[in-house]
């Protein structure tokens, strides 16, 4: 990963109160990739099993759904540096509530579960992070 990859992870409220190298050390780039995203583009669709955190680099999505009458409901808007769906990971049956699309060219970084784990494991600010990003 490039170093922008890096100091926009540095920027994600996962990380806060960490540097750069500290990111760099956690986040390894043999087990984490990047993903682009057209504006306009179905990032992944509302049931799909989310196994990997995914944490906005560049750009912007909108979360939406269809109600049972089949009108589309637009949840939120999610920014640069948001993770996306944090709660959802380690939920039983981890599948996405809702569908995303890139409402610009937008780059996501994918950190698989068992990384995530890793890195809650070895740093307690991580962990203090994640928890509060999910609300616990």
């Amino acid at each position: 990963m490039d170093e922008s990859v890096y100091h926009a992870l540095g920027r994600c409220a996962l990380f806060e109160g960490l540097d750069e190298e500290e990111i760099a050390g956690l986040v390894h780039e043999k087990n984490c990739s990047v993903h682009s995203h057209h504006e306009g583009s179905i990032v992944a669709f509302r049931g799909d099993l989310y196994t990997d955190l995914w944490i906005i680099v560049e750009g912007r999505l909108r979360a939406e759904f269809q109600n049972h009458r089949g009108k589309v409901l637009k949840v939120e808007s999610l920014k640069r540096h948001e993770l996306i769906a944090s709660s959802v990971l380690f939920a039983p049956g981890s599948h996405l509530p809702v569908t995303l699309i890139a409402e610009e060219d937008t780059k996501i970084c994918s950190i698989p579960k068992r990384e995530v784990l890793r890195m809650l494991q070895s740093d307690g600010r991580v962990l203090q992070n994640y928890l509060e990003d999910t609300g616990f």
